[in-house]
């Protein structure tokens, strides 16, 4: 274990150097928010303006999971489950799975976006059922980016759908990748830094961020990103918007910080029932898979080697 102690002190050396330049105070960060945008304060308890919005208060949350089981290509088996809760009523939940098999499509393709592009249609196939139920409010777990980018198609009709039926359509990231803040730096000396790293810690609990139009590259698909501090967690969330409906933007920030228990990662309550839901243990896939693939097959076909190593 001595090894992996010594590489653990070098890399802890090697980011501690990486992030010297770009070592900011809070104050730093703040002001440089303010250069770009505004920092702005939302109140848990519900205003009228926000029990407006939320209507029957039904808001319905979306997530997707997925997993595989088997060994290298192509024989293995993908699991692809989407799930949408009610706030109201369990009646009005929803799950959806489907499954991939390199061996039965004979297409290889680029594995990891493939991955994104199905589990991007299970989800907003299951949004686009949810609004059936005519939510107010449609919580989508990960940036609407995301959609735009894997499923531009589907996409394009849940938010159509979304805008004409008045409902408000969101995605809450929990880990953020978005570089807003290094970017707005113009002459960008030094290592690049993350909005995760950028905003930990700078902003008080109940905060909220917007930039200033033209600031950010999501506004050229059509999207309207924010960022907010929902609990006593340091990290904040990003939490998109469509364009068309970002006059509601300060009433859904309520809403979700109202949702979010104080204690937590500052995810949505509601959101986390979702991710529980749709999640797809190792253990549940194989005993699927097991209980239902013909034995031999099963053996042939699926089982890793690296399963049958002695312990």
């Amino acid at each position: 274990m001595n090894d992996l102690y010594e590489i653990a002190d070098q890399m802890n050396e090697a980011l501690k150097e990486y992030y010297r330049p770009v070592d900011l105070s809070k104050e730093q960060i703040r002001h440089l928010i303010l250069s770009f945008g505004k920092i702005g304060h939302v109140e848990k308890a519900p205003s009228k303006a926000l029990q407006s919005i939320i209507k029957g208060g039904k808001i319905m949350a979306v997530d997707g999971s997925n997993n595989s089981y088997g060994g290298l290509y192509p024989h293995y088996i993908e699991i692809y489950r989407g799930v949408a809760i009610s706030s109201m009523d369990k009646k009005d939940d929803i799950v959806k799975s489907s499954y991939f098999c390199p061996l039965l499509s004979g297409d290889e393709g680029e594995k990891g976006r493939d991955r994104e592009r199905r589990l991007a249609q299970i989800e907003l196939e299951v949004a686009l059922t949810a609004i059936e139920h005519s939510p107010s409010v449609l919580i989508m777990d990960g940036s609407l980016i995301r959609y735009h980018i894997f499923q531009e198609e589907l996409y394009k009709e849940l938010t159509k759908c979304c805008i004409d039926q008045g409902i408000i359509l969101v995605g809450v990231i929990e880990d953020l990748k978005t570089s807003i803040l290094y970017d707005l730096i113009h002459n960008k000396k030094g290592p690049i830094f993350y909005d995760r790293e950028g905003f930990y810690n700078n902003l008080e609990i109940g905060e909220f961020v917007v930039f200033d139009p033209g600031k950010t590259k999501k506004e050229e698909s059509g999207i309207y990103p924010t960022f907010l501090r929902s609990s006593k967690d340091p990290y904040v969330i990003g939490v998109d918007f469509l364009q068309e409906q970002k006059g509601f933007f300060e009433e859904i920030l309520s809403l979700l910080y109202t949702l979010t228990p104080e204690g937590s990662r500052g995810i949505p309550q509601l959101l986390d029932i979702a991710d529980q839901h749709c999640k797809i243990t190792d253990k549940a896939v194989e005993e699927v898979l097991r209980h239902s693939i013909d034995p031999i097959i099963f053996e042939k076909i699926l089982r890793p080697q690296r399963n049958k190593r002695s312990r």
